[in-house]
């Protein structure tokens, strides 16, 4: 079991009883591979996913809000989590909503074509589900 103390600002994994510990949401680790270990072994609730990758986005941490975010919209995570339509459909908005802004922001031609392409996929993808 997984579950987040907003008042402490902290994942607290079922492990903790086992010896582990208490992720810190502002001390997140460098390596986001970490956290999606946990998040996997877990079975953390997708909404717990887009929690953590929102807190590496508001830390400036872009690769790593990217890695938990495609992580948690992959095949295998969707056939694990089939039953879980709306989390899974948030983090597919998500990502859209980041690549339309990349796309946004892009001067190059290429590029923003590109990343509104890729928007454009996640959204459809969203709505597949």
């Amino acid at each position: 079991m997984t579950t987040l103390s907003s008042a402490s600002a902290s994942i607290v994994t079922s492990s903790e009883l086992r010896g582990g510990g208490r992720v810190a949401l502002d001390q997140l680790p460098r390596d986001a591979s970490d956290i999606l270990d946990i998040l996997k072994a877990e079975q953390a609730p997708l909404d717990l996913w887009l929690i953590i990758a929102r807190e590496y986005f508001k830390q400036g941490k872009i690769d790593q809000f990217r890695q938990i975010l495609e992580e948690g919209s992959s095949p295998e995570i969707d056939e694990y989590y089939a039953d879980v339509r709306y989390e899974r459909i948030a983090i597919l908005n998500a990502l859209g909503a980041y690549y339309s802004y990349l796309g946004k922001i892009e001067t190059k031609q290429r590029e923003k074509e590109e990343h509104f392409i890729l928007a454009t996929q996640y959204y459809n993808q969203s709505f597949e589900n």
